[in-house]
């Protein structure tokens, strides 16, 4: 169970990135506090405040870019990485979970055959992506 653990740190780690871009950005407009006495001022009677302009920090995404972005996840990769650095990642993780190297113990084959296969959704979904880009 020390390699499923270790994977989820990693796709955690992957994405931590993002999170942090956001907390900066957040703090560059004044903190959480300034955001939010922004948005209660202009509840105070009723009306949204002008002023404040209500949006995404990373602007809308569609569903595909949303999938694509948990495929670089599930691959261990930050969102946007080169094809060669994708295709590494996959291999390892490959080798690392295949089932074959789980045969003693039936869950973790299935557990291993399942994340397999979803590895190999993800990479066959970003070749797909970047062959179209």
């Amino acid at each position: 169970m020390g390699h499923m653990t270790d994977r989820f740190l990693r796709v955690v780690r992957a994405n931590l990135n993002d999170v942090l871009d956001e907390i900066e950005e957040i703090e560059e407009q004044g903190g959480l506090r300034a955001k939010l006495e922004e948005m209660l001022q202009g509840a105070d009677d009723g009306k949204p405040d002008e002023s404040y302009e209500r949006r995404e920090t990373r602007g809308p995404r569609s569903e595909d870019e949303k999938t694509l972005q948990d495929y670089y996840a599930n691959l261990e990769v930050s969102y946007g990485a080169d094809m060669e650095t994708v295709k590494k990642s996959y291999r390892r993780l490959m080798q690392k979970y295949h089932p074959d190297r789980f045969s003693g113990d039936p869950e973790m084959q299935e557990l291993a055959t399942e994340l397999t296969q979803e590895l190999t959704r993800a990479y066959e979904a970003i070749q797909n992506h970047r062959g179209s880009t």
